[in-house]
């Protein structure tokens, strides 16, 4: 590839950094939604109560959702930090 290709693709790779950056604060604000919700919602109602006990597994499941979007993120942001230090290298290497 030539330099001004690979620069190119480092910007977008950039971009994409950025826009990764963004969904993973939110999925980890989500992350904190989630487990407000279910402790607001513990402190209301009896725990021993079998349709509490439904609730909360929606509560469980909305946490294991958004957590799971985190580490999802979190890898696809290594992947693109990878591109970047790679493509910033090759550059480096060709000045």
């Amino acid at each position: 590839m030539s330099d001004e290709t690979d620069r190119n693709q480092l910007q977008a790779w950039e971009k994409e950094l950025h826009k990764l950056f963004k969904e993973f604060d939110a999925a980890k604000c989500e992350v904190k939604y989630w487990e407000q919700l279910k402790e607001t919602y513990m402190s209301m109602c009896d725990e021993e109560n079998p349709e509490t006990q439904k609730e909360m597994q929606q509560y469980d499941d909305g946490i294991k959702k958004a957590k799971e979007s985190v580490n999802t993120l979190q890898r696809e942001k290594y992947y693109v930090m990878d591109q970047i230090i790679h493509l910033r290298g090759k550059l480096q290497q060709n000045k």
